[in-house]
């Protein structure tokens, strides 16, 4: 399977990998609002967001600056979505997604924070803030609360 390194027109995209997608999968890849799948394990979560990143990426409808954060649990998971990217979009593309852990991703930010201040000379955190990313959320438990494993562990402030 060839991989185009040249921009697609959403009307002309077609899921790269699979043989289609039902209707509101396809749906769900194609649109332009934020969306929320919910769905068990095994449902096909996980190619459902390779193939939305896939369609951002190709057909350049991803917002500035054309990059992509995809956001795990855990590892496994960010690499498992990362190489599906990968295997479904062009180089070229590829380059524009990232899959991080939540840890890593802060870990990421706070030294991020620390260059930009050591680069000012020392004088303080920059006015200048990082460019902004689509996020995509990958989350092994859907519903913290519910999940035997999360359940002691303290909920994150957005879920408060």
């Amino acid at each position: 399977m060839a991989l185009l390194s040249r921009r697609v027109r959403p009307e002309d995209w077609k899921p790269v990998g699979v043989k289609s997608l039902e209707a509101n999968a396809l749906r769900v890849v194609r649109s332009a609002k934020n969306r929320s799948v919910i769905a068990g394990p095994g449902a096909g979560k996980t190619e459902l967001l390779a193939q939305r990143a896939a369609y951002l990426l190709q057909t350049d409808t991803a917002p500035a600056p054309r990059r992509i954060l995809a956001i795990s649990f855990k590892r496994d998971a960010a690499s498992n979505l990362a190489v599906r990217v990968r295997q479904r979009c062009h180089r070229n593309h590829a380059g524009r997604f990232d899959s991080m852990t939540f840890d890593a991703f802060a870990k990421g930010s706070s030294t991020a924070s620390v260059r930009r201040c050591l680069n000012a000379g020392g004088r303080g955190p920059t006015t200048t803030s990082p460019p902004t990313m689509s996020a995509i959320t990958v989350t092994s438990c859907m519903r913290m609360s519910a999940c035997r494993r999360h359940r002691s562990a303290p909920k994150p402030a957005f879920m408060r």
